[in-house]
């Protein structure tokens, strides 16, 4: 709880979390998943409910947007 605790009166450190959304943006822009594509990958999920199947393929302004803010 003391972690917790500290985590909301201090913040996150900010080396940390850049290095989090690298790892972020590496992991969505190296697109291996071995021998099936990507992408076909993330079209199905979405299809599978039923939502926009290029949807996820959309993630690039997002996370500028979300760079930006931090």
């Amino acid at each position: 709880m003391d972690t917790l605790k500290k985590l909301a009166e201090e913040g996150f450190d900010s080396d940390a979390v850049e290095a989090s959304m690298n790892t972020i943006e590496f992991s969505l822009r190296e697109n291996n998943t071995g021998s099936f594509p990507r992408r076909l990958s993330l079209m199905f999920q979405s299809i599978i409910y039923d939502m926009d199947p290029f949807e996820p393929l959309k993630y690039t302004e997002p996370l500028k947007a979300l760079k930006a803010t931090w």
